[in-house]
């Protein structure tokens, strides 16, 4: 009766195809969906909610038989893999119960038990590896003719697994980062996507560089069992025991009924899935990167490896990658393969030197890890298709919902963090992204420019009040936040933590007692003041500390004289009045043994975006004061011309006063001193680089802090 009473009895046909329709609908699952979604949305679980609305149905062996004959390399025992956790395993113990004995009181006896039947040292009977390191088996839909096969594994061996992954994930990282930034490597898709947008943006036009995405055909599935365990016992020997009692031999895998068998790759839902397959392939990386270019990016995420360069030498590392990877199992699917040339239609690489069947985009716009590379357009139009289409559905879904207040939270979800206006929010968020994988992508790529981070703060600074706007931050301004607490500072770091955080040092603004000028309640007059002898403490302070902290092989000395010819309004006289010999020294710290350039002259200066006439610029660039100085420096007097002529190496070295930053020759220096401290100390370079940079930065902040508290009345 409802259908006619709203459709009016002209439109009972169309009623009735409704009606037949959502009946059928209901019958086929969509009942247990919403029930599913419900449910997990009452266990705050609101993204498998949504998951749950949206996802496709299960295929059954029909679909899998058809599936298998269009892939045939995907063999029975081969082609399902481990993962969705939302079925249970074989023995049916699902990981909530697990959860809810250990929410009562008997918690801690229960972990001690639990504790004892995990064994992670491989001593399990033999004969029950092939079920427990089994799996159940469901088939997903992927794409329009091919089939992803999930396998959910045992519980307790699932919850061993993230044990290990824990256990070893600082080892992996040091071993696989940077060729491979999908395991142990936080924010390592992030920074994988943000390292090739701007390598394309760099080298754009460039008629011999290409950008090549490399897929493996059914890689996880297909990697030689044996080569991964032989790597695990080279690299991660305290893996190797759990490793071995799980994929040393046949695994039985369920699926419909039936009995299938598993000899080779790894279960993708296994977490040490990721880290054993990524362990089998690192040489095949190694392999790639082998050549005469190897500081250009290349890496891998999940399967997918990327390799950028001069197209020669990409085709090169491309055969090696090829030749090596077969030697482990998976070989590379030349249909998902995609060669990019950074000049476009205009490119004159040989297309010859790449196999036949490699598809060649000329528009140098495309997709890495979901996320659209190269041109507004383009990315506009990809975040329509795989952000905004796909998100249709689910909302439509929603709609669907028995409660009201479930529908409500899962649409917060679909939207996104439960952001509002991504118009608003998304410059923010791109920002985050940019600035947390910074370091990343510079070890990715040598030539990583950090002005991506300066673009990304700008692009949130034009939807936030002048008040609200972020400032540009100065490049190690806040090395010495991370320096060991030094009881010596006393009061000075409270006051040092003042500064920073643009607290009042003072109760008012008061008269300056060294000159004419008013010490404010900030401390910036107090950074800046020409009087008093501050200014000369604090750079002698940092010079000092500089020549104190370089090795002895350097042969460094302190205000050399001599070094440059004295100037003629000098009339010869030497610069302190004394009697050492005429001539100039342009060295606060004088390096003889600087490299293959000969000497190094390293001139030491403080300055202040609080300076008169730069307060703009500095507010709009946070290294715009340390930048023009260093010009200034070289240019005054023509000392970097005179020193060039003398056989030296001028080095200004700037540091910014009020925000603590330094200028680009001055990081750089640093980093040539770290790398030369290494055969000393045997500590990474990065190590002493940071070690290095929190001395001094601890030194300029000391002494800001005692100039400020010299000033502050009482």
């Amino acid at each position: 009766m409802l259908p006619k009473a709203v459709l009016g009895a002209l439109r009972r046909q169309q009623a009735r195809q409704f009606t037949l329709r959502r009946c059928g609908r209901w019958l086929g699952g969509e009942r247990e969906e919403l029930l599913r979604c419900c449910a997990l949305a009452g266990e705050g679980e609101l993204s498998r909610a949504c998951a749950a609305l949206a996802a496709p149905p299960l295929l059954n062996h029909a679909h899998c038989d058809q599936a298998a004959k269009q892939a045939p390399l995907s063999c029975p025992g081969t082609a399902f893999r481990a993962g969705a956790p939302a079925h249970r395993p074989p023995t049916g113990l699902p990981g909530g119960h697990l959860k809810e004995a250990l929410a009562t009181a008997h918690a801690d006896e229960v972990l001690v038990h639990l504790a004892g039947v995990v064994q992670l040292v491989g001593d399990a009977p033999a004969d029950l590896a092939q079920h427990l390191a089994g799996a159940t088996l469901h088939a997903l839909p992927k794409g329009q003719d091919d089939v992803r096969p999930i396998a959910v594994g045992e519980t307790l061996r699932r919850l061993a697994s993230k044990c290990l992954c824990q256990a070893m994930r600082d080892s992996a990282q040091d071993l696989l980062a940077p060729l491979q930034v999908g395991v142990a490597v936080p924010l390592g898709g992030e920074a994988a996507v943000h390292t090739a947008r701007q390598w394309m943006y760099r080298r754009g036009g460039h008629a011999t560089d290409v950008f090549l995405k490399v897929d493996f055909h059914n890689a996880f599935n297909t990697v030689d069992r044996a080569a991964l365990l032989r790597q695990v016992r080279l690299h991660l020997p305290g893996l190797a025991p759990w490793a071995e009692w799980c994929y040393s031999r046949h695994s039985r895998l369920l699926f419909h009924g039936d009995v299938l068998t598993s000899d080779a790759g790894v279960q993708q839902g296994d977490p040490l899935g990721p880290l054993l397959f990524a362990l089998a392939l690192q040489p095949a990386m190694q392999a790639a990167q082998a050549g005469p270019l190897n500081q250009s990016p290349h890496l891998i995420f999940a399967g997918r490896c990327l390799l950028s360069c001069d197209y020669r030498a990409v085709a090169a590392g491309y055969a090696r990658l090829a030749a090596a990877a077969r030697q482990v199992g998976p070989h590379i699917n030349l249909a998902k393969s995609e060669l990019i040339p950074c000049g476009g239609p205009d490119s004159a690489i040989d297309r010859g030197v790449f196999p036949p069947g490699i598809a060649i985009n000329p528009t140098t716009c495309f997709t890495l890890l979901g996320a659209p590379i190269n041109g507004v357009a383009f990315c506009e139009q990809q975040t329509v298709a795989q952000r905004v289409d796909k998100a249709r559905p689910l909302l439509d879904a929603i709609t669907e919902l028995p409660e009201p207040q479930t529908g409500l939270l899962c649409c917060a979800i679909a939207r996104g963090l439960g952001l509002q206006h991504a118009c608003i929010h998304t410059p923010a968020g791109y920002a985050s992204s940019v600035l947390a994988t910074q370091p990343l992508c510079q070890q990715l790529d040598p030539d990583y420019l950090p002005s991506s981070a300066e673009g990304a703060i700008l692009a949130v600074n034009r939807v936030l009040p002048a008040g609200d706007q972020i400032p540009v931050p100065q490049l190690g301004a806040g090395a010495w936040l991370h320096a060991p607490p030094s009881p010596a500072l006393g009061p000075l770091f409270k006051t040092m933590v003042r500064l920073r955080l643009r607290l009042q040092v003072a109760l008012g603004d008061a008269p300056c007692p060294m000159c004419d000028g008013v010490a404010d309640s900030y401390g910036d007059h107090a950074r800046v003041c020409p009087c008093g002898g501050d200014r000369t403490k604090r750079h002698h302070s940092l010079r000092t500390l500089v020549a104190a902290r370089s090795p002895a092989g350097f042969h460094t000395e302190v205000e050399k004289p001599g070094l440059l010819p004295p100037r003629p309004e000098d009339g010869g006289a030497p610069e302190d009045d004394g009697r050492a010999g005429p001539g100039r020294r342009p060295a606060d710290v004088w390096i003889g043994n600087w490299g293959l350039l000969g000497p190094a002259a390293l001139d030491l200066a403080v300055t202040s975006g609080m300076r008169l006439g730069s307060l703009a610029q500095t507010a709009a660039n946070g290294q715009h004061a340390v930048v023009e100085y260093e010009v200034k420096k070289c240019s005054h007097q023509n000392t970097l011309a005179s020193c060039g002529a003398e056989g030296l190496q001028f080095l200004p070295i700037v540091a910014e006063a009020c925000g603590g930053g330094w200028g680009p020759m001055a990081l750089q220096t640093f980093k040539a001193i770290a790398t030369a401290v290494v055969a000393r100390s045997n500590e990474p370079a990065g190590v002493e680089y940071d070690r290095l940079l929190q001395c001094l930065s601890v030194a300029l902040q000391r002494e800001n802090a005692r100039a400020v508290l010299w000033r502050m009345p009482g």
